[in-house]
């Protein structure tokens, strides 16, 4: 091959080099129709019969082919079928297609990650998969998965980062920190929308806080006249006093403290009507 190479070079453009059977220790086999020519500027072009070119190597070692394959297990190759598309085929099928825009991959491929820096060598343990259409999962097995969104990041121990995961058959959302990061706060914000927490099978709603608070004083409701809770089960309960009698509601009885007018808290009730009375009184 190397002499056929030498001599090629040395003939005119011209001219082409017919190849007429495979020679079993040459590692290119060429049919009876293909041949292989200079190309003018240094390279070599091999073409078909009918003038195709299949094969082309520019005098800068440029390889131009329409289709690339290997002769290992499962012959996987990579083609292109123009419009500036490139697809990758591993195993018999068409598994990522690449344009000039977007990487698309078929429906059973992950994107996935190793623990180790070569790609070929470690624990692929880190999984982005398409789970429907329009659903995109993170997901290996059994194994718990954590995704991180972060506001600063220096390194692995320098951080501050809102953190979702499973843990324990527990899912969690949680700001962390580390190194000289703080723990950010996290807000819920619905804009001119409602907020709703949804629970159709009539669990409980558990609140591991030091206190519950408004953003404001006096401007936040629990629950309300026409969205009200069946019971309430206090240890205390403290009232401000009212700078004025509440707003009465028909069929309900509003419980508050009010100044008697004497420096004095009393605790008083006002009915639907708007009548009120005094319950007790500070001695």
């Amino acid at each position: 091959l190397l002499t056929l190479l030498l001599l090629t070079s040395t003939i005119a453009p011209a001219r082409a080099v017919e190849i007429d059977a495979l020679e079993t220790d040459q590692p290119i086999g060429w049919t009876s129709s293909t041949k292989m020519l200079p190309n003018g500027d240094g390279g070599l072009i091999v073409e078909k019969a009918d003038g195709t070119d299949v094969l082309t190597l520019s005098s800068a070692g440029q390889v131009t082919a329409a289709r690339f394959q290997t002769n290992v297990s499962g012959s996987p190759y990579i083609y292109s079928a123009g419009n500036s598309t490139l697809t990758f085929v591993p195993a018999g099928t068409a598994r990522e297609h690449l344009t000039d825009t977007r990487l698309i991959f078929g429906s059973g491929i992950g994107l996935c990650w190793s623990d180790n820096a070569s790609a070929a060598a470690g624990t692929v343990d880190t999984f982005i998969y398409r789970d429907a259409a329009n659903s995109l999962a993170l997901r290996n097995s059994t194994n718990a998965q954590s995704f991180g969104v972060y506001n600063t990041y220096t390194d692995a121990s320098n951080y501050e980062r809102l953190r979702m995961y499973a843990s324990s058959n527990t899912f969690f959302i949680k700001p962390e920190a580390a190194g000289t990061g703080t723990v950010r706060t996290i807000v819920l914000d619905h804009d001119t929308a409602s907020l709703e927490i949804h629970n159709s099978l009539n669990r409980n709603f558990r609140f591991s806080v030091g206190n519950f608070l408004p953003l404001t004083n006096g401007n936040s409701n629990l629950g309300g006249t026409g969205n009200y809770f069946d019971s309430a089960f206090i240890e205390y309960h403290y009232l401000k006093e009212q700078a004025s009698p509440p707003t009465s509601v028909a069929d309900t009885a509003i419980i508050y403290a009010e100044d008697n007018g004497s420096g004095k808290t009393r605790l008083m009730v006002q009915f639907g009507t708007g009548a009120a009375q005094q319950i007790a009184i500070e001695p």
